[in-house]
């Protein structure tokens, strides 16, 4: 996790100026806040280790014909600010883990929540429960804020077969012990996924570019 590690520390923020954004083709699929980036690199060592151990690679693949879909970061769908389009960073390039010849792309992205926010003027925010003081006009707002969880979403990345699972943080830090099994239930689901066949059919495997 080291190059991970490397092309995060120097991120941006993205669009939403919430999570950090980078153009890098070696960059791994995190769509994170900078506060959770080491449980994030923490969570995604633990889980392309399980994968490797079990036979499977888990590679960023540029250039490939693989493709990534857009992905949301919720829990649950937004009540307060449905209205917002969302903004997040997606990779150059999908990170695919390879279960027995079939690819499966892997995500990993903070949750957001929905929180009241009071203007502090200045072009600043504080949560509308702050008993801070403001100098002049303020009003209050519902935004959405990095919760400190981690999703994990697999889905396919061959077009057009659609297919998606996803695995939620109940509280901080608890995926990092679901890892083995969820290696365990993507090799179960991996031959009878949607696009298992294109590839299982193929010598080698790999999509046609």
């Amino acid at each position: 996790m080291h190059i991970a590690r490397v092309i995060f520390g120097r991120a941006g923020d993205g669009r939403d100026r919430k999570h950090l954004s980078t153009r890098s083709l070696n960059a791994i699929d995190l769509t994170i806040s900078a506060e959770m980036l080491e449980s994030a690199l923490s969570f995604a060592n633990g889980l392309f280790n399980a994968f490797e151990a079990r036979g499977h690679t888990v590679r960023i693949e540029p250039r490939s014909g693989f493709i990534r879909p857009a992905l949301e970061n919720w829990s649950r769908p937004p009540d307060r600010t449905s209205h917002i389009p969302l903004a997040l960073w997606s990779p150059v390039a999908p990170t695919i883990a390879t279960i027995s010849g079939v690819p499966v792309g892997l995500a990993i992205l903070e949750i957001s929540k929905e929180v009241e926010m009071r203007y502090m003027g200045n072009g600043k925010f504080d949560r509308a429960s702050s008993t801070r003081l403001v100098d002049g006009i303020t009003w209050t707002e519902w935004q959405r804020a990095p919760a400190g969880r981690l999703k994990l979403v697999a889905y396919s990345p061959h077009h057009p077969a659609p297919w998606r699972r996803e695995w939620i943080e109940a509280r901080r830090n608890s995926l990092g012990r679901m890892a083995q099994a969820i290696v365990g239930e993507l090799e179960a689901e991996a031959p009878t996924l949607p696009h298992a066949g294109y590839f299982l059919r193929r010598p080698g495997g790999g999509p046609v570019v």
